[in-house]
């Protein structure tokens, strides 16, 4: 399955990445920093490969160097399904908590979700598979 990001800015469509989901086999690099292991409100975007919705209140983004965050919406997003496609609006050169997204059905049906990010917590690959294996879907 793929995950497409749709980054706005000031409602202008300013990138399109076809995402893959993340790869098991990546590990977290040993060298951590800070920004690596505490909850930040800010992400930057260059750091974002894909975004997986795990399910109305979960998103985890797989970034550069094997690192994953883990985002716990602001409030559970009803209708968010893992197979839609995310129209992010950026404000500058990241995501923080409290901007806004939405999720579209990908057949083009105007039916969109919005939503609120919420602070992004650093996860390492053997935390991934446990979340959605016990969060996903639900």
């Amino acid at each position: 399955m793929k995950t497409t990001l749709f980054l706005l800015l000031s409602g202008l469509l300013v990138h399109v990445w076809a995402l893959s989901p993340p790869q098991t086999g990546i590990v977290l690099d040993q060298g951590l920093s800070s920004e690596d292991i505490e909850p930040s409100n800010c992400i930057k975007v260059r750091l974002i490969r894909s975004v997986e919705i795990v399910n109305e209140e979960i998103l985890i983004l797989r970034g550069t160097h094997g690192r994953y965050w883990l985002n716990k919406l602001r409030n559970q997003c009803h209708g968010l399904r893992d197979d839609m496609a995310l129209a992010v609006h950026q404000y500058g050169a990241q995501i923080c908590a409290n901007d806004r997204f939405e999720a579209q059905e990908r057949a083009g049906s105007p039916f969109t979700v919005s939503c609120r990010w919420g602070q992004f917590e650093p996860l390492v690959i053997e935390q991934v598979a446990v979340i959605k294996r016990e969060l996903g879907n639900s």
